[in-house]
C-alpha cells in the first residue's frame, strides 16, 4: 500500500471542504440569482435623494424641441437642456446620434452635457 504524503492529504482536504463550500454558497445564491435583470433591460437606478448625478445615455434623437428646450431619445426618454446651459440647437436634428451627460432632479432628467456622435 502506498500512502501519500502529508502535505498531499492537506491539499486534498482543503480542496473537499472549498467544493463543498462553494456549493453550499451557490444553493443559497439560486433565488437571488433568479431575480436578475433580463438581458437587454435597463437596471433601475438607485436614487440618492432628490437628486441623481452623473449619468448617461446615448442613442438617435427623434424628437427636438428648442422652444421647449427637450430632446427626445429612440429610448422613448425626453432630456430637458436648463436654461443656463449654452447650447447650439443648429448641432442637432431628428436622426442624429448624441451622447448625453444627465442628473435627475425632481423627476426631470436635465442634460448637462452632450456630444455629437453622428449628425
Amino acid at each position: 500500500m502506498m500512502t501519500q504524503p502529508r502535505s498531499a492529504k492537506i491539499a486534498l482536504a482543503v480542496l473537499v471542504i472549498g467544493a463543498g463550500v462553494g456549493l453550499a454558497l451557490t444553493t443559497l445564491a439560486g433565488p437571488a440569482l433568479a431575480q436578475s435583470i433580463p438581458p437587454g433591460a435597463t437596471p433601475p437606478v438607485a436614487a440618492s435623494g432628490a437628486t441623481v448625478e452623473g449619468l448617461e445615455a446615448d442613442g438617435r434623437i427623434t424628437a427636438v424641441d428648442a422652444a421647449a428646450r427637450t430632446i427626445r431619445l429612440e429610448n422613448g426618454v425626453e432630456y430637458l437642456m436648463p436654461g443656463n446651459l449654452a447650447f447650439d440647437w443648429s448641432a442637432i436634428r431628428e436622426g442624429s446620434v448624441v451622447k448625453l451627460r444627465y442628473s435627475i432632479d425632481e423627476g426631470r432628467n436635465l442634460i448637462r452635457a452632450v456630444q455629437v456622435l453622428f449628425r
